[in-house]
């Protein structure tokens, strides 16, 4: 018998926690945790998997840090910063301990920092801007790390495009 925690995000104010029990191919609700409104994007630090990073997917758009308990629960949140932009609809936490969140509302993104506790966010994002080819606006929508690099797909006009951002050290 394999047992799965899973923690889901989405349009709500909270996110869900379920057990699945892979042998009765159950899913059974565990609890739900309080965030900020539209916790629409959820990552795991990628060296602490009790680590929990969300985006408030809001025109305020933020990130929260928070701390994933043994039953599935979540604590906080731990610290909070602005993401720098509308409608943030993705967070991934990249290998050199930073925030990537991507803002699909205002075409742009940002790299935080964390101090040396990844639980708590530096106040020196640095802000990336995608000019889209038509001169509307851009909607970056991910950040997936490869190779010491940050590639950020790009849905302008029903057109994915891709942009390259190095890593800030």
């Amino acid at each position: 018998m394999v047992n799965f925690t899973i923690l889901a995000g989405g349009y709500t104010s909270f996110v869900v926690s379920y057990l699945f029990d892979s042998d009765a191919s159950s899913l059974t609700l565990l609890g739900q945790s309080p965030t900020g409104p539209n916790p629409s994007w959820i990552a795991s630090h990628p060296k602490n998997r009790s680590i929990l990073y969300a985006v408030n997917e809001v025109s305020s758009g933020g990130v929260q840090s928070f701390t994933i308990n043994l039953d599935g629960s979540l604590t906080g949140p731990i610290d909070q910063v602005s993401s720098g932009g509308e409608y943030p609809a993705y967070v991934s936490a990249l290998s050199t301990g930073s925030v990537a969140v991507m803002n699909y509302g205002s075409g742009n993104g940002e790299i935080i920092s964390t101090t040396f506790d990844p639980l708590h966010f530096a106040q020196d994002p640095n802000s990336i801007t995608f000019p889209p080819p038509d001169g509307g606006v851009s909607h970056p929508h991910m950040a997936f790390e490869y190779g010491g690099e940050v590639f950020v797909p790009d849905l302008v006009n029903n057109i994915l495009c891709y942009s390259l951002c190095h890593f800030v050290n």
